[in-house]
């Protein structure tokens, strides 16, 4: 029930709760941890009394850590009032940063801060800047990353090189971030703070390369320092952090709890990115789930969105792809703003891969789930596209992909691959050669195989794991419907998790042995693809859908194509009133979409190899689907 109190009243509860806090002694308040004073500070705004105007500041970080970005401004507004200086104008900077106010947060900046210049109360000031301005130029206002590294050089510290590391990742620059990262981390003598954060790019970076064993062996370099001591996720979530365990120039004690969550996510989660690249599902499910509950408990909404961005792009690598798109809807409402290097960019793309991919409920009808495919992933896939939208170079690939697959929805599979194609291209330059052997394998699963299985033999050697091997044996065998290759490929992808890759490939392989007129292996790899698929939340793709000529062909086509095992291009016409040339047109429409080459393989696929034609069709396909 909503209790109304008036204006009055409410100053004179919170003077009363204010002023029963404030006879604790200062030190005793303040020990107890941040929610304290972040509750003294907020009463003194709401109670119109201002006693300790220096709770302000430490009260913002802590707000921010809270995610409750609306009061964080206010207590950073209040702490410029009363506290005017360099702490209160970065404080302030940092939280219009993180609400997407990136042209505010610039002008709030301070305009120079420089390690040692006295501006500031030692060098964490002018860090503090340098991220800023890097974040905020490069992130926010889509400035170059030479502005950015510009401003994190100069304020040469090992916490900046982390930073930059990152910006250099985002940039779509996998080894000159690499090579950063592993600059800090052989260090000496560095805080254990930049070597988390440089640990989790790092991580990231190998593994986009595809180097998943050193991927993990940085991971785990940066959990040990996690785990060490300052930056402990119980310590800092208990506040049991004490200015004596910061050596002199490193941040203040508010700054380093309010950040070290965000670093011991980011160091997981740019693991998380490596092994989902490296096409290590479960591991990377495993460690997504972890970090969602704790993000959730801790009540850090952005961490939280974070985790559930990797959760919804791991669910739709196992083909999941209703829940993939749950996972992408919450990630939208938990990430805030625009910024984050295109983060929301990428799921926007994401959900146009996943809406193009999920098929209609049995109450739709499958003509018109098909139609219901196309409207959405044009939108979200518009939204990834927006002009004012900035967008790192690192995610380029994700957004190609929500092209190829809106293509796809829309029916133009030739076009699909191409983009795919284009993406793998993007994703090389940048180094990702992970995400170029997952590019180039939709490509193949959309009709290009014979153009992308050698590449893909090539990065099979390349990238570590078991993913791009399966891949490269996969596309082999779509190019030459080699029942052998796609019937390994299929055992591959449903023991790496690829649940929807391998119900593609065993329709396929299906598909290839009826072909040769081996109608009982057939029928068992037809059945299993079947077992597969049903797995997968109604996702529909073109493999899947290649047994299924509703699906794929339109109304005319199907007639056009149920007629011609039995009937010449010329008796077709005259039955159907229709031009020789616009029914060769049809026929070969539909020869692209199901994969043939000609009359003889449509007869195979429709009679399972007879002749004759219209009675029981494989698959269920017969003269009554006409």
């Amino acid at each position: 029930m909503r209790v109304l109190v008036k204006r009055g009243d409410s100053r004179r509860i919170y003077r009363r709760l204010l002023a029963a806090v404030l006879r604790e002694p200062l030190g005793s308040l303040e020990g107890g941890g941040g929610d304290w004073v972040m509750r003294a500070a907020e009463w003194q705004l709401r109670a119109g009394i201002v006693v300790r105007p220096e709770y302000f500041l430490q009260a913002a970080w802590r707000a921010v850590q809270c995610s409750d970005l609306a009061l964080a401004e206010e207590l950073a507004v209040a702490a410029r009032t009363h506290c005017p200086g360099v702490k209160a104008d970065l404080a302030y900077s940092r939280v219009l940063l993180l609400q997407g106010e990136y042209w505010r947060a610039a002008e709030v900046l301070p305009a120079r801060v420089m390690v040692g210049d006295g501006v500031g109360d030692g060098d964490g000031d002018a860090v503090m800047w340098a991220e800023l301005t890097a974040e905020i130029r490069y992130f926010g206002l889509g400035q170059s990353a030479f502005v950015a590294e510009h401003a994190l050089r100069g304020a040469g510290r090992d916490r900046t090189e982390a930073k930059r590391a990152w910006v250099q990742l985002a940039d779509g620059r996998a080894g000159q971030a690499l090579t950063t990262s592993r600059a800090v981390l052989a260090g000496v003598g560095v805080m254990r703070e930049a070597r988390v954060w440089a640990a989790g790019a790092g991580a990231a970076a190998a593994g986009l390369q595809g180097r998943l064993g050193l991927s993990e062996v940085i991971y785990r370099e940066g959990v040990r320092d996690l785990s060490a001591g300052d930056l402990s996720t119980e310590r800092l979530s208990a506040g049991d952090l004490r200015a004596g365990d910061l050596r002199a120039g490193d941040l203040s004690v508010e700054r380093l709890r309010t950040e070290g969550l965000w670093a011991g996510a980011q160091l997981a989660l740019g693991a998380g990115m490596a092994r989902l690249a490296c096409g290590e599902l479960a591991s990377a499910r495993q460690l997504a789930e972890r970090g969602y509950g704790e993000a959730v408990g801790a009540g850090v909404r952005p961490v939280a969105g974070m985790w559930a961005a990797l959760l919804g792009a791991v669910a739709r690598g196992e083909g999941r792809v209703r829940t993939a798109e749950g996972w992408l809807r919450e990630a939208l409402l938990l990430v805030p703003g625009e910024g984050w290097g295109g983060l929301r960019g990428v799921l926007f793309a994401e959900l146009a891969v996943v809406t193009a991919m999920v098929g209609a409920s049995a109450e739709e009808g499958v003509e018109r789930g098909v139609e219901g495919r196309v409207e959405p992933a044009r939108v979200w896939l518009a939204r990834a596209e927006h002009k004012g939208a900035r967008r790192s170079a690192m995610f380029e690939p994700w957004v190609g992909l929500g092209r190829a697959w809106t293509a796809v929805a829309e029916g133009d599979l030739s076009r699909g691959a191409r983009l795919c194609q284009c993406t793998a291209e993007v994703a090389l330059e940048n180094g990702f050669l992970a995400l170029e052997a997952s590019a180039l394998y939709d490509a193949a699963r959309l009709g290009a195989a014979s153009a992308v299985h050698a590449r893909l033999a090539k990065l099979a050697t390349l990238v570590e794991g078991e993913a791009v091997a399966a891949m490269a044996v996969a596309a082999r065998g779509l190019a030459r419907r080699d029942e052998s290759a796609l019937g390994d490929a299929t055992d591959g992808f449903e023991k790496l998790g690829f649940v929807l890759l391998a119900a593609e490939t065993a329709t396929a392989a299906a598909q290839a042995r009826r072909l040769r007129g081996r109608q009982a292996s057939a029928a068992v790899f037809h059945e299993r693809g079947e077992a597969l698929a049903q797995r997968c939340e109604g996702a529909r793709t073109p493999l899947l859908d290649q047994w299924r000529l509703r699906s794929r062909l339109t109304p005319r086509e199907r007639e056009v194509v149920l007629l011609a095992p039995s009937a010449s291009t010329p008796q077709i016409a005259a039955r159907l009133g229709l031009s020789p040339r616009t029914v060769s047109n049809y026929l070969q429409r539909a020869y692209d979409k199901l994969g043939l080459t000609g009359r003889a393989d449509l007869r195979v696929f429709l009679c399972g190899g007879g002749g004759g034609g219209g009675g029981g069709g494989v698959g269920g396909f017969g003269g009554s689907n006409g």
